[in-house]
C-alpha cells in the first residue's frame, strides 16, 4: 500500500519558488513606488516653479524662502539675470528638496 501526499523535497521546492516570486514582486513594487514618488516631486516642483516664475515676471523682484504646508520640505529661489541679448533678461526659479533640484528659466523682454 502506497501513501499518497507530497514529499518533503516537493514542499521545499514549492516554498523556494514562492519565496523567489515574493522577493521579485516586492522589489518591483519598491521600484515603482520610488518612480511614483519621483514623479510626484517633479510635478509639484514644476507647478510651484511656474507659479513663482509668473509672479517674478510681474514683480521683477528676486525672492527666496521655504514653501508652506502642504509643501514643506521644498525651498525656492528666484533670480533675475541679464542675458547676452539687449532688452532681454532671464528669470529663473530653482525649487529644491532634500534630494533634488529643479530649475525653470524663461527669457523675458524688458
Amino acid at each position: 500500500m502506497r501513501v499518497q501526499g507530497f514529499t518533503y523535497i516537493e514542499i521545499m521546492v514549492a516554498l523556494s519558488i514562492i519565496a523567489g516570486l515574493l522577493v521579485t514582486v516586492i522589489s518591483v513594487m519598491n521600484y515603482h513606488i520610488g518612480l511614483v514618488e519621483r514623479q510626484r516631486t517633479a510635478t509639484i516642483a514644476t507647478l510651484v516653479a511656474k507659479e513663482k516664475l509668473t509672479a517674478l515676471k510681474k514683480t521683477k523682484m528676486a525672492d527666496r524662502g521655504l514653501l508652506s504646508a502642504p509643501l514643506e520640505g521644498f525651498n525656492f529661489e528666484s533670480s533675475i539675470k541679464d542675458s547676452p541679448y539687449p532688452s532681454i533678461y532671464e528669470v529663473s526659479v530653482m525649487i529644491t528638496n532634500n534630494r533634488e533640484e529643479f530649475v525653470l528659466s524663461e527669457l523675458v523682454q524688458k
